[in-house]
């Protein structure tokens, strides 16, 4: 049983590549804060059938979880500094968007001034 769970382990802190990091981030944790309730409940029950409390597989489980804890905490760290680079981006194309219709404001004044230069010289000439 010990196994299969360090097996799990190994699984959900495989690399993932994925364009969608915030939810892939928030997919890892659920596996994770499930993974850590079905080891607190192990530790609850640690007595084998006979009897026996079985310190080693107590020990071990102590600090699968405090592995699993600190890798939560660095995967909500990550989900922290993902949503951050997002909102600094979205913040950064608002403020493109706005210079561009600055800009496209710009040259059509421009343009108008040019044509109605055009038509005074046209007119005069």
């Amino acid at each position: 049983m010990i196994r299969a769970l360090e097996s799990q382990l190994a699984e959900t802190t495989a690399p993932e590549t994925s364009d969608r990091v915030e939810s892939v981030l928030r997919h890892q944790i659920e596996e994770q804060e499930r993974l850590i309730t079905h080891l607190q409940e192990q530790m609850d029950r640690p007595v084998r059938p006979g009897g026996q409390v079985a310190e080693g597989d107590v020990v071990r489980l102590q600090l699968m979880l405090q592995t699993r804890d600190k890798h939560l905490d660095e995967l909500t760290h990550n989900v922290c500094k993902a949503q951050n680079d997002c909102a600094e981006a979205q913040s950064e194309a608002d403020v493109l968007r706005h210079q561009v219709r600055v800009l496209k404001k710009e040259v059509s004044e421009r343009t108008e001034e040019m044509e109605r230069q055009l038509t005074a010289s046209g007119t005069s000439g």
